[in-house]
């Protein structure tokens, strides 16, 4: 089974329809391809890695123990809201750095069995460098650090999800959210070939 932890890009809110849910939300698009199972959404929207009632870090405990692949996906709400970026020794949900700890660390404990990657943020229409100091290209950096150090495997999708030029027409996106066919034919294509191509049972 399939397990993905995120916010509102993972819930699948549709873009341009205050929030609906779309039809097929990208992880259940992967179990779909991939013939697995089952698959737990983990997203919420607002959610960030950070420290709030909704934080990733909060939430990790809502895993189903029984899942034999876990994503995490987010940071683009920590980056909008201006959290602290922090750095790659902290220790807690009060920065994304110490975010991606608590949870890398909790899922190396628990999920021993599991495959376990991260997924660094979409781009975003009108995203520069934030009132902290920091871009999204730092939050993609900070993905690629700590799974380096927990080698956990990294889908880099700032660079490589073929969001830029969806974000810039306003027909298709409202420069954050995937849209449900880009959904199905990117994220989830991308997300299952990227599991195929690491994930050593």
């Amino acid at each position: 089974s399939y397990t993905a932890l995120g916010d509102s890009i993972t819930y699948g809110y549709t873009p341009n329809t205050d929030g609906v849910q779309m039809d097929k939300p990208y992880c259940s698009a992967v179990a779909d391809i991939l013939q697995l199972k089952s698959s737990s959404n983990l997203g919420i929207s607002g959610s960030t890695l950070t420290d709030n009632w909704y934080g990733m870090a909060k939430r990790i405990d809502t895993i189903p123990i029984k899942s034999d692949i876990i994503s995490v996906f987010g940071g683009t709400n920590d980056w909008s809201h201006n959290w602290p970026l922090g750095t790659i020794n902290d220790a807690d949900d009060s920065t994304i750095y110490g975010s991606l700890n608590v949870i890398c660390s909790y899922l190396t404990t628990n999920f021993k069995d599991s495959f376990v990657f991260l997924i660094t943020p979409y781009p975003r229409r009108g995203a520069g460098v934030n009132s902290s100091g920091y871009s999204l290209y730092d939050v993609r950096d900070a993905f690629i650090n700590i799974g380096k150090k927990y080698n956990f495997p990294v889908l880099n999708f700032t660079d490589y999800g073929h969001f830029q030029t969806e974000i810039n027409d306003v027909n298709i996106s409202d420069g954050l959210h995937p849209t449900q066919e880009f959904v199905l034919k990117y994220t989830a294509p991308q997300i299952a070939e990227f599991i195929k191509d690491n994930y050593k049972k």
